[in-house]
This record gives structure tokens, C-alpha cells and sequence, in this order.
């Protein structure tokens, strides 16, 4: 689980909240420990850890160095 600090609207923020893997939080003191509290729930935590592994082999580079070799042979 991710805690994304700042803006609500920004990239990364969307990114983890969209895919359920984890929470944002402005920079604020009470803010963030709210979000720690909310991320280290049991089964909030493994909700998202769930979420993230599902989500984790379209984030891989696994091929990608063969890729770029065969992309500059060409």
C-alpha cells in the first residue's frame, strides 16, 4: 500500500487511488497518520496488496531489454 503526500489531483495520486493500492493525503500532520492509520488496517491492507499483485505484471520490464536490442537491430 502506497501513501501518495500532496495534492489530490496530481499524477500519482490518482494513479494509486484509482487502482485501489493505496491512499492520499495533503501535508498535514493529522492528514498522514489518518492515511497510515487507514493502510496498515489488516484487511485494508491486504485489500490493496491484493490489488498491487494483480496489477504488478503489466508494470514489468521483463523483456523489455530484448525489446529495445531487437527494436535497434532493425
Amino acid at each position: 500500500p502506497l501513501i501518495v503526500l500532496g495534492h489530490p489531483e496530481t499524477a500519482a495520486a490518482k494513479f494509486v487511488r484509482e487502482r485501489g493500492i493505496g491512499v492520499t493525503a495533503p501535508y498535514q500532520t493529522a492528514a498522514f497518520l489518518a492515511a497510515v492509520d487507514q493502510v496498515t488496517r489488516p484487511a485494508e491492507n491486504l485489500a490493496m496488496r491484493r490489488r498491487a499483485l494483480a496489477l504488478a505484471a503489466r508494470f514489468t520490464d521483463v523483456g523489455a531489454a530484448a525489446w529495445i536490442c531487437q527494436s535497434l537491430a532493425r
